[in-house]
């Protein structure tokens, strides 16, 4: 029992490293699909709402440890904080993200959605990490990175579904993708037997969805390469770079990134661009909020 408890303590922890994975830089979008299902299978083993709470906070702990670990460097180098200082915010920090989804799998683990797992529970869990991920985006002025939809960005056809509902149907479409995959484990570790797990109602159920989803990703893909090919109209694009130190970039050096860009863009003007494209830091203020820098 103490093994099988340290095994499914691991199992968070790897669900979360193999989500992290499946952004960039690593971009192995595979574990998109079926990173989760670790997770998913220990939370069948949860005894009860304790552990339940403890994997999903392993989880969020150890895939935002892992994905937005620039940030101990950023506050050591710009911040000029103390290493260590540095990490525990680290820590605080991904441990109240880690909250959403500890919180969120809990209230999963007491309505059952992991035992005797369903396509329709595979539907309702979707929706609520949706849900999670929203709140997670907007609660507390909110922190959006690392939501799982961003991960098809390296799947064509799959990408096209955000012309539905943004990366939030994403979001929706890998993690039903997960918890069906969790499911088929799931009845074959139950020695349900190959054919009665391959070929039942939710195989063919999820197969159609996914052929439904393919084949109106490539509806999608084709029609707008289309309308791009033919569109007889070019623009003229100018890119600004003015190599701003980021050690400079704090407000009492404001006035000198604004004259920079200001004869970068002055400069550029004589040549008529139709778009001017501005690095994302180029000007650091809260815009449109401090109105003598935005006017």
């Amino acid at each position: 029992m103490k093994n099988l408890f340290n095994l499914n303590l691991f199992l968070p922890i790897l669900s979360g490293i193999l989500l992290t994975l499946a952004f960039p830089k690593w971009n192995l979008w595979v574990f998109g699909f079926l990173g989760l299902i670790p997770l998913f299978w220990a939370l069948t083993q949860a005894k009860n709402s304790i552990q339940s709470l403890l994997y999903g906070f392993l989880f969020g702990l150890s895939h935002f440890a892992t994905l937005v670990y620039w940030i101990v460097y950023t506050l050591t180098r710009y911040g000029e904080l103390n290493l260590f200082f540095s990490i525990f915010l680290l820590f605080l920090m991904c441990s109240y993200l880690a909250l959403y989804y500890a919180l969120g799998l809990t209230i999963a683990y007491r309505c059952h959605i992991f035992d005797s797992p369903t396509l329709t529970k595979g539907l309702l869990l979707s929706l609520a990490w949706v849900g999670i991920e929203w709140l997670r985006a907007n609660l507390f002025t909110g922190f959006p990175w690392g939501q799982i939809g961003y991960i098809a960005t390296n799947i064509s056809l799959v990408l096209q579904l955000a012309e539905i509902g943004g990366v939030w149907f994403l979001s929706f479409f890998l993690v039903f993708t997960n918890y069906f995959l969790f499911l088929l484990f799931k009845k074959l570790s139950e020695n349900q037997g190959y054919l009665k797990t391959f070929l039942g109602l939710h195989t063919l159920g999820f197969f159609l969805l996914t052929i439904l989803v393919m084949v109106f990703g490539f509806y999608l893909k084709t029609r707008w390469e289309k309308i791009i090919k033919e569109e007889p109209k070019k623009i003229k694009v100018a890119l600004l770079q003015g190599n701003i130190p980021q050690e400079i970039k704090e407000a009492k050096q404001l006035e000198t990134s604004f004259q920079v860009y200001r004869n970068l863009a002055l400069k550029v003007l004589k040549e008529k661009p139709d778009l001017i494209l501005f690095p994302e830091t180029a000007f650091n203020f809260y815009f449109p909020y401090e109105t003598k820098h935005t006017v």
